[in-house]
């Protein structure tokens, strides 16, 4: 990928685009690292590659939100409580269609 065209300056766009440190080296392995497969990489294979990775950041956005909620009193700031339970939910869906469809089933 780093070698197309324009394929080092988008590994460089989606590495800096990353929040965290071990995303960013993570970016760095995969553009370097060879896919291990005969021939072009169907569709399949990319859709559960990519479920895979974007697994990882969801739950561990879960986690945090799960930690804040924790940390919030629901009585005395219900706005915020019930903003960020919202939220919680509408990732732990997510990260379930993210699991299926890495597990393989589009």
């Amino acid at each position: 990928a780093a070698a197309a065209t324009g394929g080092a300056v988008w590994i460089e766009s989606v590495r800096d685009a990353c929040a965290d440190l071990a995303a960013r080296a993570l970016v760095g392995e995969l553009a370097v690292e060879p896919l291990r497969l005969d021939g072009d990489p169907d569709p399949r294979y990319v859709s559960i590659t990519l479920a895979r990775l974007q697994w990882g950041s969801v739950t561990g956005r879960i986690q945090d939100l799960k930690s804040r909620i924790q940390r919030i009193n629901p009585v005395a700031n219900k706005d915020e409580y019930f903003a960020l339970f919202g939220e919680l939910l509408s990732l732990e869906q997510h990260a379930r269609a993210l699991r299926e469809q890495a597990a393989g089933g589009l």
